[in-house]
């Protein structure tokens, strides 16, 4: 039953990440990442969001292969799985989420681009 949880969890994040990643989510103040930054200039929201939807899409196939994979090892117990999955999956978000910041950063750090 935990493995079945984290298996629809990583579902979930991979469902949320790929319109992320393909740029696909206006600025919002509910869904992406959300920082001044991102809300403040479409160009750093759309690029940071791209790499936390790729982040996601990642961190929850491997949430929900680790939850397949230790369902099917006998010798691993529902309480085991969960404290890995949980570790995974929090590990992984903070690595997603860190990763947002530091290109909304590094994008919001850039000069303006002036056409010609």
């Amino acid at each position: 039953m935990v493995g079945l949880l984290f298996v629809a969890v990583g579902i979930l994040m991979v469902v949320a990440g790929a319109p992320l990643k393909l740029r696909k989510v206006p600025p919002n103040r509910i869904y992406g990442l959300r920082i001044p930054s991102t809300l403040r200039d479409e160009a750093v929201w759309y690029g940071a969001n791209q790499t936390t939807g790729s982040f996601l899409l990642i961190v929850g196939l491997l949430t929900a292969g680790v939850a397949i994979g230790l369902e099917l090892v006998p010798a691993v117990d529902q309480k085991t799985s969960a404290i890995v999955c949980v570790v995974v999956l929090l590990s992984g978000l903070a690595l997603t989420a860190w990763k947002g910041i530091a290109v909304a950063s590094r994008l919001a750090s850039r000069p303006p681009h002036r056409g010609a």
